[in-house]
Order: C-alpha cells, then structure tokens, then sequence
C-alpha cells in the first residue's frame, strides 16, 4: 500500500476532485495528541465531502451528521490500496495527529 506525501500547493486542488472520484465510504476519525489522548472522534459515519480552504488554512471533513475541522494543517499523507484511498494522515501545527480511515459501503444484492 503506498503511502503519498502531498505537498501543500497540491491540497485544494487534490481535496476539490475528492470526492467527485470517490465511491461511497464510510469514515472513521482517530486523533492523537499529548493534550486528549488518543480517541475515536467517530465511528464508521457516511462521508460526504472532504475540501481544503487555503484563505483560513482548514481542512473540512463533512460527515453525515457533523462536520470535522483540522486547522493549520502542517502535513498530509494518503494510503492507497486495491480499493483506492484506505486513509489520510493529517499532523496539525500542534502536533497533534489525525487519521481519516474509509471503508467501502456495504452494497445489499438485489432483491429476487
């Protein structure tokens, strides 16, 4: 599964088509940091979109139902697997981490 450093100049535009090129997922929020703990902010929630505005330098994770922001992120990596995006690794200018995990939405069969 290769991980991908993206570099800051490549957020916007990379967080714009995301999720126009992404199936439906599920997410899972983790933080990380000396101030919390380690906590599972959510557990497997529907995504809706995830967008990066440079003006206040946050990054938008909406769910269904809340939203989740990460101000003055510092760095992001994406793990990509088979199925496409697995997670996305985000460390804040305090240090604290966060990982965004998908999975794929269980899809029912048909009714006979």
């Amino acid at each position: 599964m290769p991980t991908t450093k993206l570099d800051s100049s490549q957020w916007k535009d990379y967080f714009d088509n995301f999720s126009a090129r992404l199936p439906a997922k599920l997410v899972e929020i983790e933080v990380a940091s000396l101030a919390i703990g380690d906590q599972n902010l959510t557990d497997w929630i529907l995504l809706k979109s995830i967008s990066y505005d440079p003006k206040d330098n946050v990054l938008s994770i909406r769910t269904e139902p809340i939203q989740h922001l990460i101000y003055d992120p510092k760095e992001i990596y994406v793990e990509e697997g088979t199925e496409g995006i697995e997670s996305i690794a985000v460390t804040d200018s305090k240090g604290d981490k966060q990982l965004i995990n998908f999975k794929e939405v269980l899809k029912l069969p048909p009714k006979a």
